[in-house]
């Protein structure tokens, strides 16, 4: 039940030391001190705590948990192993607030600051960056305190809109927000002990804290039962009897000590009962006369202690029983109200930290730092699998690392894991540079990592740089260069994550970037889907680690951390319930189940509701999609997601509001965008399942997962005919936004809208408008303009090999379609390395073709059409036969000695001076080689 575990036991008697390590060994855990970097819990006395040892201040200052010494035995005594917040010690700050959250490093920092002495001032200052962490990130939990029955429809308001919203503002501040909603925070099990579970939750969120009262006011123990240890609640003990939780949570959070609170008031309109039907009157009308004048009694205190942070008579409507809650609706005004007060409270309880002015490449880096930092968070278990991974780091292994394994497996969680660790234990000698593909914008072009790849490895070994190529050739063989200069003093680490994400677009060999062996100092570890990328990998030699299933204690464990995020809490019975299902071996499906929980709202239902939850993760996606159309209307879900499904590689926030929006109204043509209030709620609320589209919003936004895309692709485009709608949806608006005067003059600089516009024509069946796309030479020349050649000749490879497209060329009917662009085709193949160099030589090169092809005819017809006005050379003696050149294709560094082509027509073979042999794919074209065998020493001759 430990497996993973190193625990440092401390401040107990010996026989009792000797009992707990023996039990700890018995159950797969591990012994360890304080100062091993691999210990994870401390156990220790309560007398130890309290006297603040030095061993326990090093716990603090590594954020080690401490805990109680009857965790041990207890879970060995139930045979499984228990929640370890049921028996932490309470967070001693040391003088900080308790909003705090200081990372070890900074606590390091700072103590060794007060040691040497240096003045009060500085020690303030330091403290003023608001306990952010080494990426920067702060932690601000918020309390929500009401009665249930009659506040289910605020509280869903909250969850499903407000926080959201809250969360998506804190997130660009690096501000993580947790709001603790107990609805169902206390099992059946801790009933007795629920006064004290609420009022310790109300001090660990201090100072923020959210109230909400209606008529009722709520369940009044007999008794205020409270242990005797935690006195930070003895004053109950001077609280007269007969006050409700509700009512002793606001006392706790706010009036007792309001100047030491950031809180937020609201107060029902007084008048909602009338709206209610005669069968649900007495969920929210008052209990008893006496809890009538009591809550009455409360208002007022609350009006009287901080009414600047009070809403009295917020209006609220009847909107009926929904998923057998009786709700109030139509509460606009209550959460503007929440959301601009707590974000004012938050703003001024950690106000913003200042970063200097960076360039791209710390830009670039941010975005995966902050990736790393949400997805390592809360993460649990695989401490074999990561031990695998530190070993390989640590050893004098030559080879790459690949980390392999099934969709939903929960392999990018893994590596950022392991990023966060490796970064904060080995900084000292090794030197990690880290990319998750999807992270940031531009991650996943090959070209763009390589090159920022580069740039941080000059950087970080302060070695002189050079000028990094554009050619993917030059910047591949720049890498591997690289690479060998490593100097040997500190250990180089390139961990790069989701590698079958990387764009395949005109390599046909997706990972000749990879070596296949490392310098020594050099390691690399890839992440990758079992598939095409992992056949290619399979047939290298590799250190190998598969992600297998998570085992039972792991399964318990994700759950538990991740609902007690929120503060929430399963039973037993419930926690089977859910680790029953045949997906629960997924992370995915558990990290999803747990956020449906989240918002589920209803404790007495929760049992039926896990019961219900399907088996597997797409289904359960599927239920996710349904439950996104209660919340946002199915119409508004459907096309968003399906917009997204059926772009290439996602789109941008801004090119989505406008495809969501309607046309203008005003007669002034175009398209108006969809109010950012409705796509910000929608977007908070899928936030969890899409690739972030960065703090700037310039990158695209697209699913994180697959299985998500998967579960939009079954429910939504099931209707081929449906798909086919979407992609001319988007094709009209690449069109506009390409050629924005709508006269097929192509002017614009929009290089985006050039890279996906014949995607979305051919993808959309729109073969004519395909055809008259590609056969436009001022649609030619602007794309190769944009440096986009290569793209163009995707287009035509895209739409050559379509399935539609080459049973369309069986029917003679459209010839005149297929003609074009086959003709153009061979056009920008045989000089793609012309016009990417010269595009401004499209006309030129289009007349001295044939006269009587269809792109001389196209290039003559815009000549006296006077569309084309600039001087060109003219070919007096050109020739009228096709041009005999099919394919032109880089070659080597030196003189070419030889070349060969295959008796099929489908591979060329050269061999040159500069000692290479290269193999070219002659389906395609491509400036990268199939293969290249560089094992020469001297010139190649074949015969």
């Amino acid at each position: 039940m430990f497996n993973g575990c190193f625990f440092c036991v401390v401040g107990l008697p010996d026989d009792l030391v000797m009992k707990i390590k023996s039990d700890i060994r018995q159950n797969g855990g591990r012994i360890a001190g304080i100062q091993d970097k691999n210990t994870t819990h401390v156990i220790a006395s309560e007398e130890e705590w309290r006297s603040k040892t030095d061993v326990l201040m090093k716990a603090q200052h590594r954020g080690l948990p401490v805990l109680d010494s009857k965790f041990i035995s207890k879970s060995v005594a139930t045979g499984k192993r228990l929640f370890d917040d049921d028996f932490l010690f309470p967070l001693e700050t040391f003088g900080r607030k308790k909003s705090d959250h200081i990372d070890v490093t900074e606590q390091s920092n700072l103590e060794d600051e007060l040691n040497a002495g240096r003045s009060m001032e500085e020690t303030k200052a330091k403290e003023n960056t608001a306990g952010a962490s080494s990426s920067g990130w702060r932690v601000a939990r918020i309390f929500i305190s009401s009665t249930f029955v009659d506040m289910h429809g605020e509280r869903d308001h909250l969850t499903r809109f407000i926080f959201p919203e809250l969360q998506d503002r804190c997130r660009k501040r690096r501000i993580h927000v947790t709001p603790v909603d107990l609805r169902w925070g206390v099992t059946e099990d801790e009933t007795d002990v629920a006064l004290e579970i609420c009022l310790s939750e109300v001090e660990n969120c201090r100072p923020f804290f959210i109230g909400m009262l209606g008529d009722r006011y709520g369940w009044v123990p007999n008794e205020y039962r409270v242990s005797s240890q935690n006195e930070k609640l003895d004053w109950l003990h001077t609280v007269s009897s007969g006050k409700s939780i509700t009512h002793l949570e606001m006392l706790s959070g706010v009036l007792r000590n309001p100047e030491k609170s950031r809180p937020c008031f609201c107060f029902r309109d007084e008048n909602f009962g009338e709206k209610v039907p005669a069968e649900f009157q007495r969920d929210f009308a008052p209990e008893t006369d006496d809890a009538a004048s009591r809550i009455q009694a409360l208002k007022n205190e609350i009006l009287e202690t901080v009414p600047e942070f009070c809403l009295p008579n917020y209006s609220a409507e009847w909107i009926g029983v929904v998923d057998g809650k009786p709700m109030a609706g139509q509460l606009e005004s209550f959460g503007n109200f929440i959301l601009e007060t707590m974000w004012k409270h938050i703003c001024d309880e950690f106000p913003e930290i200042s970063f200097e002015a960076t360039d791209e490449l710390i830009e670039a880096r941010k975005f995966h730092e902050n990736f790393v930092e949400n997805h390592s968070r809360g993460f649990v278990g695989r401490g074999e699998i990561l031990g695998q991974m530190e070993n390989y780091r640590s050893d004098r292994s030559i080879l790459p690392c690949v980390v392999v394994g099934e969709p939903g497996s929960g392999k990018t969680s893994l590596m950022a894991t392991f990023v966060h660790n490796t970064s904060q234990r080995y900084s000292h000698d090794t030197i990690m540079i880290y990319h998750f593909v999807g992270a940031a914008p531009g991650s996943t072009d090959v070209r763009k990592m390589l090159t920022r790849i580069c740039q941080e490895i000059y950087r970080s070994y302060q070695m002189k740089e050079e000028i990094i190529p554009e050619d993917y050739n030059e910047l591949r063989d720049l890498f591997h260069e690289i690479l060998t200069k490593i100097p040997t003093r500190r250990r180089l680490l390139i961990v790069i994550d989701a590698v079958n994400q990387l764009d395949e677009t005109q390599r046909s060999n997706p990972i000749d970037w990879i070596p296949t062996t490392l310098p020594p100092g050099c390691r690399l570890i890839l992440s990758t889907l079992r598939g095409k990328i992992y056949e290619l990998l399979a047939k290298r030699e590799r250190v190998e680690i598969s992600v297998g299933e998570l085992n039972l204690a792991e399964r318990e464990e994700i759950v538990r951390k991740t609902l007690w995020e929120f503060r929430k809490k399963l039973s037993f019975s419930q926690m089977e319930q859910l680790l029953s299902k045949s997906d629960s071996h997924r992370p995915l499906y558990l990290v999803t189940a747990c956020e449906e929980l989240r918002v589920f709202g209803v404790f007495e239902e929760l049992s039926d509701r896990i019961l219900r939850m399907s088996e597997t993760a797409p289904d359960l996606l599927g239920e996710v999609l349904e439950r996104l159309e209660g919340d946002h209307g199915r119409v508004l879900v459907e096309t968003s997601l399906s917009l997204l499904e059926c772009s290439r590689g996602g789109l941008l926030e801004s090119e989505l509001l406008m495809l969501l929006g309607t046309e203008n109204s005003q007669g002034k043509g175009g398209r108006v965008p969809l109010p950012m209030g409705i796509w910000t709620r929608l977007f908070n609320s899928m936030r969890v399942f899409l690739r972030p589209p960065g703090e700037s919003g310039e990158g695209n936004l697209d699913f994180f997962h697959r299985q998500l895309a998967k579960a939009v692709r079954r429910r939504y485009l099931s209707d081929f005919q449906v798909e086919i709608e979407i992609h001319r949806k988007l094709a009209a608006y690449f069109q506009l936004e390409c050629d924005p005067e709508n006269d097929e003059s192509f002017k614009s600089e929009n290089s985006r809208a050039f890279s996906e516009l014949v995607y979305h024509q051919y993808k959309g069946q729109l073969w004519e408008i395909s055809a008259k796309t590609l056969g436009n030479l001022a649609f030619i020349e602007r794309k190769c303009w944009l440096g986009l050649t290569f793209g163009l000749q995707a287009d035509f490879l895209g739409i050559s090999n379509d399935p539609a497209y080459l049973e369309l060329k069986l029917n003679s009917s459209w010839k005149h379609v297929t003609s074009v662009i086959d003709e153009f085709s061979t056009f920008i193949q045989s000089r793609a390395h012309l016009l990417s160099k010269r595009s401004y030589l499209t006309f030129t090169m289009a007349m001295s073709y044939p006269d009587a092809s269809l792109v001389a005819k196209a290039a003559t017809s815009r000549w006296n059409s006077k569309l084309e006005t600039r001087p060109y050379l003219r070919c007096t003696n050109k020739s009228q036969t096709p041009d005999p050149c099919i394919l032109t294709i880089p070659a080597h560094k030196l003189v070419i000695r030889f070349s060969h082509v295959s008796v099929d027509e489908m591979y060329m073979c050269t061999a040159s001076d500069d000692a290479t042999v290269k193999i070219w794919d002659m389906k395609i074209y491509s400036e990268v080689p199939l293969h290249i065998l560089d094992g020469h020493s001297t010139s190649v001759f074949l015969r």
